[in-house]
């Protein structure tokens, strides 16, 4: 069996040394954790964490057939004899599309190498055959419970930190999967972190906010990763809505900041809203990703909506669907008196 190199214990080294240089230094850190937040390296809920921020393969399955690693973007296929350039999760739902354009037919992918793939800890090691892709595929270890793999968390988290002493030594802020499973694998006896309460999960096609340690690991029972993205025991409000973003292209018509017509910023650009929380946003010459999410408050749906520059101007976690169809949905802010702020149309091509 192929060895694995362990690039992300070099990683967590540094993330050691890093944070352990966080002391206080005439800083004081104030927070407002409860008793009994802390979260220690042989703890239950720290192997939840471990497990829900591997890196999780099953997303390229249908390229390389094994949920136990993922290949590098970006990597080239031969999808049914047409060329394609993987350079994201996007691109991969294209080999879908040409999957089904012919029902009957014989599909099949071929994976240019060398490539480079990830497994569940984020090492990485590179392939250079079709071959040596199947023993490590036959071979695959796999170290970390795959329980909650499918969780996914909407970043960033923050975290105080303690020492043995509980005395506070620092605050840090994990910005993705990689950052909080190696500062997770990083933890010892000396250091505990209390995570700085709200956090958002995503799971089982549903977004939910927690409060405390508690309430996450409630969460955690409730993840079904065999269910695959299910809509069991999702809103069906917000089920009827996501299923809408998901079907086709959408552009933005208008977009009134504060009454202020600025649509014209973002004539163009066509928005792909995916199965995940990710949106994708391109006008042919430039492409730009972003997160997307749907919580029910109140008999209201809320709509954030997060997007990188140059086009983030619409962006706002505080949107209200106002009203959506298959083909035209519009979702507003609104002041502390219920006016309406600002107005964002999308519609479908």
């Amino acid at each position: 069996m192929k060895e694995k190199f362990y690039a992300p214990l070099v990683f967590i080294l540094c993330f050691g040394f890093l944070f352990s240089s966080c002391q206080k230094d005439g800083t004081e850190y104030n927070d407002e954790t409860d008793d009994g937040q802390a979260i220690t390296a042989d703890l239950v809920l720290t192997k939840m964490l471990i497990s829900a921020s591997q890196n999780n393969g099953s997303a390229d399955d249908i390229i390389d057939g094994s949920s136990c690693m993922s290949i590098v973007f970006p990597f080239d296929v031969v999808v049914n004899n047409q060329g394609l350039t993987m350079e994201s999760l996007a691109d991969v739902d294209l080999v879908q599309v040409i999957f089904d354009e012919f029902p009957d037919d014989t599909d099949i992918v071929d994976i240019v190498f060398p490539i480079s793939v990830v497994y569940e800890d984020y090492s990485q090691i590179e392939i250079s055959n079709q071959a040596e892709l199947v023993s490590i595929i036959t071979n695959c270890p796999n170290f970390i419970d795959d329980t909650y793999s499918c969780m996914e968390f909407i970043y960033p988290i923050s975290c105080f930190v303690y020492n043995s002493l509980n005395e506070q030594t620092g605050f840090i802020t994990l910005n993705n999967d990689l950052d909080w499973f190696a500062y997770l694998n990083y933890l010892e006896e000396d250091i505990v972190v209390a995570i700085d309460y709200q956090m958002t999960i995503l799971f089982n096609g549903e977004v939910v906010q927690v409060f405390n340690n508690q309430q996450l690991m409630d969460a955690f029972t409730l993840v079904d990763c065999e269910a695959g993205n299910g809509s069991g025991g999702v809103d069906p409000e917000i089920e009827a809505f996501r299923n809408v973003m998901k079907d086709g292209i959408w552009n933005i018509s208008q977009f009134l900041n504060n009454g202020v017509d600025e649509t014209l910023g973002f004539i163009g650009y066509d928005f792909t809203f995916l199965e995940s929380i990710t949106v994708y946003a391109s006008n042919g010459m430039v492409n730009i990703n972003g997160i997307w999410f749907l919580t029910s408050e109140g008999g209201e749906l809320n709509f954030n909506f997060n997007m990188e520059s140059p086009i983030n101007g619409a962006n706002d976690e505080d949107y209200k669907v106002l009203q959506f169809s298959d083909t035209e949905i519009t979702v507003v802010t609104r002041d502390s008196s219920g006016n309406i702020e600002d107005t964002l149309v999308f519609v479908k091509q």
